[in-house]
């Protein structure tokens, strides 16, 4: 027991109580860093989407799947260029995340045969000014296909009459390459668009035939 020079007593028993609590936080601190770093340190593969190409009427067109999404999307701009028929939506509604601008009415939808590898479908898509990609397939054709994705690989598996079939995702490699030289420029996305044509006259239009002469050095 301790008598301080203002009065007060304070015992050595709740001296000692209040060091091993002190060291009781700062084990629980440690302990709740340390989850925190692990939380930190999440692969970035869970984040992953998956990225394709596809074949509709034997041109190439990307595609993505995302089971998050509640609808099967067509881009407007491929189902210009492909003369696909449209039908009228049976309930028009709004949609939001997939534009820039705001809300838009989705009224229309369009059946869509894609092919991939050995796989071949038609797919029922709502019809919608988007730029990001052509064909978008989410959570309905993921439930009428039965389809199985394994979050580690980030590949989809299902059966297709009596034949398995298992998707692969592109690499990162791959859509990069896809994106800078296979191409056309009415597949590029926008902002490729854009920049393309802003920078256009440092494109020569045709390349000189042969090489370029040659020219003495001045010093």
């Amino acid at each position: 027991m301790i008598l301080r020079e203002n009065g007060d007593i304070e015992s050595e028993s709740s001296h000692e109580e209040t060091s091993t609590s002190g060291s009781e936080c700062e084990y629980s601190s440690e302990e709740v860093l340390y989850e925190g770093d692990l939380f930190m340190m999440v692969n970035p593969k869970r984040k992953n989407i998956f990225y394709s190409r596809c074949l509709t009427q034997r041109k190439c067109y990307y595609l993505i799947i995302n089971g998050g999404n509640n609808v099967n999307v067509a881009s407007q701009r491929l189902v210009d260029k492909l003369c696909i028929p449209t039908v009228p939506h049976s309930k028009s509604y709004k949609l939001q995340w997939l534009s820039e601008h705001g809300e838009m009415i989705v009224d229309k939808h369009a059946s869509i045969v894609i092919t991939l590898d050995k796989y071949k479908d038609e797919i029922l898509c709502d019809v919608v000014p988007m730029e990001a990609i052509h064909v978008l397939l989410g959570r309905p054709w993921q439930y009428d296909r039965k389809v199985i994705h394994d979050c580690v690989t980030n590949k989809f598996s299902f059966m297709h009459g009596s034949n398995k079939v298992i998707l692969k995702h592109l690499t990162p490699k791959e859509v990069l390459e896809d994106l800078m030289m296979n191409s056309p420029l009415d597949n590029l996305h926008a902002t490729f668009e854009k920049m393309l044509e802003e920078f256009k006259d440092i494109f020569s239009k045709g390349m000189p035939q042969g090489l370029p002469p040659i020219r003495g050095i001045e010093h």
